[in-house]
């Protein structure tokens, strides 16, 4: 972690030099290893945004603080920053998986559980969604895994929409 950390530190700030309007969002992984950075110190003024990651999985949204639900998610991510002193907002990317192969959701709760997820992900802070979800569930056999069947629209060839995208 040491040497990552490094090395992740001098390619952020030579973006930052090369590009000062560049954007930068600072890793894309669970609080724990945010924290990891932020406890080194990594310089604020070497990105702009937390990258956070979370799948959720078939999860409720309002259920009690866990370290994989989207609430304990963004309440650890708020405790840390406070503690160390970031003020870089969080973005989604690469969150909110719900499933809709068998065993996993029905078509009507991914929806409503996406809509309600993206309220309070908003509501506590996230300031962007950059991908939440997926636009179509995978063709191959990854489809069968949490993640292949989370898409707004089935697989190909038809690619039609599920409730989720209307939602």
């Amino acid at each position: 972690l040491d040497t990552q950390y490094e090395r992740v530190r001098q390619y952020c700030l030579a973006l930052k030099k090369m590009d000062p309007e560049a954007h930068v969002v600072l890793i894309n992984d669970y609080p724990a290893v945010g924290i990891e950075y932020m406890k080194r110190g990594f310089p604020k003024e070497a990105f702009d945004a937390f990258g956070s990651e979370g799948a959720m999985f078939m999860r409720q949204p309002e259920r009690q603080p866990d370290w994989l639900c989207l609430l304990g998610v963004l309440h650890t991510w708020k405790r840390a920053k406070e503690h160390y002193g970031y003020t870089q907002p969080i973005w989604f990317t690469e969150a909110l998986y719900h499933g809709t192969s068998p065993g996993n959701l029905t078509l009507h709760d991914q929806g409503v559980i996406a809509v309600r997820e993206a309220m309070l992900a908003l509501a506590n802070g996230v300031e962007r969604m950059a991908a939440a979800g997926l636009l179509a569930d995978s063709a191959d056999d990854y489809r069968w895994s949490n993640w292949g069947s989370s898409g707004f629209c089935f697989r190909d060839p038809e690619y039609n929409p599920k409730p989720s995208y209307a939602m």
